[in-house]
């Protein structure tokens, strides 16, 4: 006799983890494509502070789009499904981008861990938290539209 196994949970599982890896890897490209423009053109420019303060609302939104996208994408995300793959795929992006930045860049760790003060300024951390809500944030506004 075989034990019953489970009908949604694994799938719904899935669903979460794939969902996460795309925002995740999405958030990534996004930063990485905003990173080059925000080195090549705007710091020349603006110089390395008001960069960053120009690119941040970009980048946010942009993420917000994919995360949008991704909330379309599956029609039936329970909000806790959608708070859960914000969390995941903002942990997915973290660790993209830890990897990039120490291992690949060879930046060091003191240096990088700058972008995460945000009594210095730095405006990552806030991206990060409107990245986790945002897929939360978009269902829930999705549903009540009915869209």
């Amino acid at each position: 006799m075989s034990a019953p196994q489970p009908e949604e949970p694994l799938p719904q599982a899935l669903h979460i983890w794939r969902a996460a890896v795309v925002y995740g890897i999405a958030a990534f490209a996004i930063g990485f494509v905003f990173g080059v423009i925000r080195e090549l053109a705007l710091l020349p420019l603006a110089g390395r502070r008001m960069a960053h303060v120009i690119e941040f609302p970009f980048v946010t939104l942009a993420v917000c789009i994919a995360a949008w996208r991704i909330v379309l994408w599956r029609e039936a995300w329970s909000a806790k499904a959608l708070a859960l793959w914000g969390v995941c795929g903002t942990l997915v992006l973290i660790a993209l981008e830890s990897i990039f930045a120490l291992y690949v860049v060879g930046v060091p760790l003191a240096a990088y861990l700058e972008g995460y003060n945000v009594a210095q300024g730095a405006l990552f951390p806030f991206g990060l938290a409107i990245m986790i809500a945002a897929p939360f944030v978009i269902g829930k506004f999705l549903r009540r539209t009915g869209a």
